[in-house]
């Protein structure tokens, strides 16, 4: 009896040790089934992260881009703004400057209103307007030639005058050489004339003879 209870007792605990070894075992099957899924859990998480971070970066970027590109079109459009207002600055002095040109040239506001209003009078006022300004440049330019003219001819007289007065002199000189010498010779110089009549009156004629008188202011002789 106490062999059969010893050995009923070795088979207890025989029992028993295989059982703890049979827990022990499972709990290890299980925690090696639990660890994988953790580290996978793990893995998820850090790639979520990545993903997150790039989405970031990419919407920062994005936002980046579209403030640059809204800055650059606010600037293109105060760039176009100014140039525009500098067009319109620039029409508005060239009409003040033809304006004040017209009230220059006689136009009154009267008559540019009347312009305004009715073109077609105001049109064939115009034109008479520039046609008289016309005539009026032409009668100003006129007098402007004529005189230079004038001007130039007095002056080019007051140049030619002791020219003229040189050649005037010369003549004079001239004239009074020449009534010098025609006086000296008529004054030692006498005539003789002979004349002749061939018989028959087949011709007659008359031949003049000249003396002039020598150094010594005599006539030379027959001798």
């Amino acid at each position: 009896m106490q062999r059969l209870n010893g050995t009923a007792f070795q088979d207890a605990q025989n029992e028993s040790s295989s059982d703890e070894h049979g827990t022990t075992s499972a709990a290890l099957e299980l925690d090696s089934e639990n660890a994988p899924a953790t580290g996978e859990t793990h893995t998820q998480d850090g790639v979520c992260d990545g993903v997150c971070e790039e989405q970031q970066l990419q919407r920062d970027a994005t936002m980046r881009s579209l403030v640059d590109i809204q800055r650059r079109a606010e600037q293109r459009w105060q760039r176009d703004r100014d140039r525009q207002i500098l067009r319109v600055q620039e029409r508005l002095s060239i009409i003040q400057n033809r304006k004040s040109d017209e009230d220059v040239l006689g136009l009154r506001r009267e008559e540019t209103f009347r312009h305004l209003t009715n073109t077609q009078e105001d049109e064939q006022q115009q034109k008479m307007l520039v046609r008289e300004k016309l005539q009026q440049l032409w009668r100003e330019r006129s007098c402007i030639l004529q005189t230079r003219r004038e001007r130039n001819t007095t002056e080019f007289k007051e140049l030619l005058t002791p020219t003229a007065q040189c050649a005037t002199n010369v003549e004079d000189v001239l004239d009074t050489q020449s009534e010098d010498a025609a006086s000296y010779k008529r004054e030692n110089r006498s005539e003789m004339r002979v004349g002749w009549v061939e018989g028959g009156g087949a011709s007659s004629g008359s031949l003049t003879l000249h003396w002039t008188k020598d150094r010594n202011s005599k006539f030379p002789t027959s001798d």
